[in-house]
């Protein structure tokens, strides 16, 4: 009996072993396919009968063909990486972007994503690290599909994409150790935050590994503002025992502390050594240049795309989770430390 199953983009992707945005360059004829993916993935929407009709799949089940795109500002390199790793796969895939910025308003948040999913869009992507449990509950029970980016939220019941958070700082935190820092201070993104909460423990537990106790006289929070992060430098420098190297949880608060250190006449890596977080393009411009750790933001970016696709495809597919790894890029603002 034959089935009355209308082959997807996701079926054809299982079947031809590729991404769906593999399937969707194949569909609407993008170069810099390799021939043998192009034909394997003919072969699949014959042997699926499968015929791409983007009028059609907009019209099926009322599609809008857009996705909306939540972020807190923009102004960033981190948003505007992640941004471009959205838009090029949401084209690749054939659906257009609606963005939305919440400027950390939680009213705006739920506002937005009740409107998103009473029809403005097919999807979400919340790039939010604050996500508020109140909307999360009204997508789920919606059965709206929507993709959590940039969050550690392995055990929840949305789907997500996130990075080795813990594992990227315990590897800076651990460099440092190994080049005699035994003072190392902090500055850290807002703690609500998953991924503040997982790169504190990567920290801490590093320390605990070299057999160091935690300083929370070490910690500090910075709100991004370029004069506040000023402050908390001047806050470390005036303690009894300064730290001889900050570690931070962003790029930007990284170069901001190296600033306060040149203007102060204080050597990086000489006198204090830096380490970021992002490896922003500034990173590696920056005199000296900074070691930070890897945060492969425009592949996330285009792996919550591809989570987002199959949702919208099949509603009923269960979460999935991702996490990339990070990598420390070692550059010049850290040098070994010597007390003598």
């Amino acid at each position: 009996m034959k089935s009355n199953h209308k082959a997807t983009i996701v079926d054809v992707a299982k079947a031809a072993g590729v991404s769906i945005s593999t399937v969707s360059r194949v569909v609407n004829d993008y170069p810099h396919v390799r021939p043998e993916i192009r034909l394997r993935v003919q072969e699949a929407m014959e042997a699926l009968s499968f015929v791409p009709n983007r009028q059609a799949r907009r019209l099926v089940g009322s599609r809008s063909g857009v996705v909306g795109l939540m972020v807190h500002a923009l102004g960033t390199e981190y948003i505007a990486q992640v941004t471009r790793g959205i838009d090029e796969a949401l084209y690749e895939a054939d659906y257009d972007l609606i963005l939305y910025t919440t400027h950390r308003v939680p009213d705006r948040e739920v506002h937005y994503a009740q409107a998103v999913a009473q029809g403005l869009a097919d999807g979400l992507l919340i790039v939010v690290p604050s996500v508020g449990d109140a909307y999360l509950d009204t997508l789920r029970a919606a059965n709206f599909p929507h993709v959590l980016v940039d969050v550690d939220n392995g055990n929840e019941k949305s789907s997500s994409v996130g990075i080795t958070n813990y594992q990227g700082a315990y590897d800076a935190t651990s460099y440092l150790l190994k080049l005699n820092h035994r003072r190392i201070g902090l500055i850290t993104d807002q703690p609500e935050w998953s991924l503040s909460r997982s790169r504190l423990s990567g920290y801490k537990a590093a320390l605990a590994d070299h057999g160091l106790d935690y300083d929370p006289a070490l910690i500090q929070q910075d709100n991004f503002m370029s004069p506040y992060t000023g402050r908390l430098v001047e806050a470390f420098l005036a303690l009894d025992d300064p730290p001889t190297a900050i570690f931070t949880f962003n790029d930007t608060a990284a170069l901001q502390v190296m600033e306060t250190l040149r203007l102060k006449r204080i050597r990086v890596p000489q006198d204090i050594s830096v380490v970021g977080f992002d490896d922003i393009a500034q990173a590696k411009t920056a005199t000296p240049e900074l070691t930070t750790v890897y945060h492969p933001v425009y592949e996330m970016g285009r792996a919550a795309v591809e989570i987002l696709c199959e949702h919208i495809e099949n509603p009923g597919s269960p979460p999935r989770h991702i996490q990339l790894e990070t990598q420390l890029r070692i550059r010049e603002s850290c040098c070994y430390w010597s007390d003598a």
